[in-house]
């Protein structure tokens, strides 16, 4: 398990930031452009 750990976890956290990134990504620039409108 430990090793199964160490061997994903980087994987697992990039893979996440990118989700959080492109989730949240999208509504930051519709939320600025709805500041600007």
């Amino acid at each position: 398990m430990e090793k199964f750990l160490g061997l994903y976890a980087p994987f697992i956290v990039l893979i996440g930031s990118i989700f959080v990134a492109f989730w949240i990504g999208p509504k930051d620039r519709a939320v600025s452009r709805e500041q600007k409108e």
